[in-house]
């Protein structure tokens, strides 16, 4: 009976299509001991989570700031969404044993040398190569994504500054970053291709076979479903001198209004910086 409890104590909702979760009721926000909300039930005590959903398969931003408290809607929106809304089901909150430590385990082998000085050099022929990076402004509940889709003789094909309003960890950030550039270069047709990060432990992640109890899973999840498409796409880190004009659009992207994309084009605050990797391709 104790271990019942114990497992009840520690598991929540992870939120799929949002049909199943009572938003009042249920435990589903990643917020120990409780895992509910503390705001008064405005939207009903029947109401579930995806009345909390947007058309644009998103939270509803606005109407989870008007119902909430503060605290509850920073916890709401840290929650990530998954591109496919599979049923709500049941996890253990805190983060899976097996992984940990293989984590602890990869920590202890002897590091592996890395050219922290690395900058970006260009792709095979006939390979795409992208650049992805996310940064975050806390006070805002902001998420900047930056990403840039170049060839072999270092011409740009595609580009992008995006935001969503989240309250993510920079590791979801990342792999949200990472999930964002492969679709965008799927839609464009822009493959085989490699895609670069910075995101050393995200990509550790995607590479790894052992699911993940926490929100960023849902993320993990997607990247490895486009993975088995076989549109031939690796993923790689590199250091940040390597992804230095992903970050720019990044942080481009904190400040628009609307989330902006360009074919075979760039924005000027990048323009330097591409003016430098075409010079590597000579």
């Amino acid at each position: 009976m104790w271990g019942k409890e114990i497992v009840d104590a520690g598991s929540r909702w992870r939120v799929g299509d949002g049909k199943s979760i009572h938003i009042y009721k249920d435990h589903w926000i990643p917020r120990p001991t409780t895992f509910r909300p503390t705001s008064p039930s405005f939207l009903g005590e029947n109401s579930t989570v995806d009345k909390l959903f947007s058309a644009s398969d998103w939270w509803d931003v606005d109407l989870i700031k008007s119902v909430f408290f503060v605290d509850d809607s920073t916890a709401i929106l840290s929650i990530i969404i998954g591109q496919n809304r599979v049923k709500d089901s049941l996890q253990w909150h805190y983060e899976h044993k097996d992984f940990h430590n293989a984590c602890v385990a990869r920590d202890r082998l002897p590091a592996v040398a890395i050219n922290r000085n690395l900058i970006w050099i260009p792709p095979d022929p006939n390979i795409y190569k992208i650049n992805c990076d996310a940064t975050i402004n806390v006070v805002g509940c902001l998420v900047g994504f930056g990403i840039i889709i170049c060839n072999s003789e270092g011409l740009v094909m595609a580009s992008s500054s995006q935001n969503i309003t989240a309250s993510f960890s920079p590791q979801a950030a990342e792999a949200e970053a990472i999930r964002r550039g492969m679709l965008m270069a799927i839609v464009a047709g822009l493959f085989p291709c490699l895609l670069e990060s910075y995101a050393e432990v995200g990509v550790d992640w995607i590479n790894s076979v052992i699911p993940l109890c926490s929100e960023i899973g849902v993320i993990i999840m997607d990247i490895q479903n486009l993975l088995k498409l076989d549109l031939y796409i690796l993923i790689n880190f590199v250091p940040r001198n390597a992804n230095l004009i992903a970050h720019v659009l990044a942080k481009n992207g904190l400040s628009s209004v609307e989330d902006m994309f360009w074919l075979e084009e760039f924005p000027p605050c990048v323009s330097s910086l591409v003016s430098a990797e075409c010079h590597l391709c000579l």
